[in-house]
């Protein structure tokens, strides 16, 4: 294995789950699906990835970041519909039912409207 092997496959933003803790909020912009994808030197197996397009929820202002997600949060968001979107969703832990494991995902919690964003004077 090298020593950019995971970089490679991971690839472009950071990764979801190392920029928010569980419990915070933030809003999804966009959701783009890539694929399936291995991971080396995991478990995994092949996996969903999506690359999401968020801003922090507490410095809506900022520009939108690009952030990575596999398994149980891009099975969910892979779907997504323009419609849905943007969102204020926050990260939250489950406990696998059928590995008994601790998994993330996000889950919504209102929409992000227009009003909003213009009450902040930002962008939508």
């Amino acid at each position: 294995m090298g020593a950019f092997d995971n970089d490679k496959t991971l690839g472009r933003g950071e990764i979801l789950t190392e920029r928010y803790q569980v419990g915070d909020e933030f809003i999804l912009h966009s959701v783009e699906y890539i694929g399936q994808i291995d991971i080396p030197n995991s478990d995994l197996g092949a996996t969903d990835k999506v690359i999401l397009n968020v801003t922090d929820k507490a410095d809506p202002d900022q520009n939108q970041s690009e952030v990575s997600a596999i398994g149980s949060v891009a099975e969910k968001l892979k779907d997504a519909n323009e419609s849905e979107l943007p969102a204020v969703v926050k990260l939250i832990s489950f406990t696998s039912k059928t590995y008994g494991t601790e998994g993330r995902t996000v889950q919504w919690v209102r929409d992000w409207t227009q009003e909003e964003a213009d009450s902040l004077k930002v962008p939508f």
